[in-house]
């Protein structure tokens, strides 16, 4: 994901990997599809009815469209209101906006009133932070904020290469301390989508902690391969490892490595084989108008 040059530093940019992974309901390849499909069902609410101060995924809601990651609304050179009606008119089903960073909270960006403009619209929210082993408490505390804020449906963390090399407990107490400081909430985390090339991350604690869903980034087009040779090993991979987080797949309308523009054809064709909970990171850039027409042209209905 997009995350800041430091923690708070909203205007500035790097980039990471990305990826969002479907679940592995109708992919009969996989000798644990019964029992993900299960899970999809009963931990798209954390196996419970209670709801967030923010808001509630309820038990075994299933999006009537996939889902749309949103950067800043600076970004996509939008208010809240006409980048929600934008999203409204493509199909989209749902959204996910980043809330902030590490400690920082986005308070500014994300807040009740944008969120409402999606709710509004007939659209579910979940907030997603950008977070390090930095300062956990102070990530916590970020966290929580973003969680109750109303309308949130759950909390997505953002967690990557800062987590590399021997930050499992770091990442249960992230994941603990958020569920300790806002009882009932929808937790989840996204990550590496090839999880097989990063074997000193700590994808068993996420998986154990946050675990509510996975969203792995399989951004095929960033790393310069096909749409189905990228789907086909992160899914080889993800069954090899065993998580039991549902899986909701990302894939990405990034450029390619050669600086070409994603097909249309092929992020559909990716769509129409990762549903129901896929989606797409990310929301174009007001710097890359030709991208947001390309939004009305993506098969998001389930």
């Amino acid at each position: 994901m997009r995350v800041a040059g430091h923690v708070g530093g909203e205007n500035t940019k790097g980039c990471r990997g990305r990826v969002l992974v479907s679940t592995l309901v109708g992919q009969g390849s996989f000798a644990r599809v019964g029992a993900i499909a299960l899970l999809s069902l009963v931990a798209a609410c954390g196996g419970s009815e209670t709801a967030a101060p923010g808001g509630s995924v309820p038990l075994g809601w299933q999006p009537p469209a996939k889902g749309l990651w949103i950067w800043y609304f600076g970004y996509t050179g939008m208010t809240a209101a006409q980048a929600a009606q934008t999203a409204k008119d493509a199909g989209v089903g749902y959204v996910l906006i980043k809330s902030g960073q590490d400690a920082s909270y986005w308070d500014t960006r994300y807040n009740a009133a944008s969120v409402a403009e999606f709710t509004s619209r007939g659209m579910k929210v979940f907030a997603w932070a950008y977070m390090t082993p930095a300062d956990v408490p102070g990530s916590v505390q970020a966290a929580a904020l973003a969680a109750r804020v109303p309308g949130t449906s759950g909390l997505v963390i953002d967690a990557e290469i800062e987590f590399e090399g021997g930050h499992d407990l770091e990442a249960q107490q992230l994941c603990e301390g958020i569920r300790a400081a806002v009882p009932g909430v929808w937790l989840a985390y996204t990550s590496f989508g090839w999880i097989g090339y990063h074997p000193t991350f700590p994808f068993d604690a996420f998986d154990r902690y946050c675990g509510d869903a996975f969203f792995p980034q399989v951004y095929w087009s960033d790393r310069g391969v096909t749409w189905s040779s990228g789907h086909a090993e992160a899914m080889q991979m993800l069954e090899a490892a065993r998580l039991q987080a549902p899986v909701w797949i990302v894939q990405s309308n990034d450029d390619t490595p050669q600086g070409a523009s994603p097909a249309t054809a092929d992020l559909n064709a990716f769509f129409d084989l990762t549903p129901p909970y896929s989606s797409l990171w990310e929301f174009p850039s007001s710097a890359s108008p030709a991208k947001l027409p390309q939004l009305a042209l993506l098969h998001w209905t389930n």
